[in-house]
């Protein structure tokens, strides 16, 4: 498999606006890509796959996505994630948390922890342009 421009850190100029806001969320135009096999391989099943998000301040917010994950016809699937805006909270870890859930019922159960360094930027910063 290749992925290209892989991010696991970010850079981003200070927006007053979003940080002004009362529940602020930063822009972004990125995707979550995950690889799923089945846990036993002669056993079709279908999962749903939720993603948390957890800020550097610690506070684990609602899941924006959950998507179902069929595994009926292959041992093995991709799902691809689109992420358009994660709630901000400054510079620091954001954790993307990959949940497994058996049902669509099941509370399910965090499997892989993705982390994204974003670190702010004030306007006219000089370390933008050494990097």
């Amino acid at each position: 498999m290749s992925l290209l421009e892989i991010a696991d850190e970010l850079r981003v100029w200070a927006i007053p606006e979003v940080q002004e806001a009362d529940n602020p969320a930063l822009p972004l135009d990125n995707q979550l890509v995950s690889t799923w096999v089945r846990s036993h391989r002669d056993e079709p099943e279908k999962f749903n796959v939720s993603v948390t998000v957890t800020t550097p301040d610690g506070e684990t917010h609602d899941p924006f996505v959950q998507i179902e994950g069929d595994l009926e016809e292959h041992i093995r699937t991709r799902i691809v994630i689109q992420v358009q805006s994660i709630p901000f909270r400054g510079s620091g870890t954001y954790w993307f948390n990959l949940r497994y859930h058996p049902t669509p019922e099941d509370a399910g159960a965090v499997v892989m922890r993705v982390s994204l360094d974003l670190k702010l930027e004030n306007p006219g910063s000089s370390s933008l342009e050494e990097n």
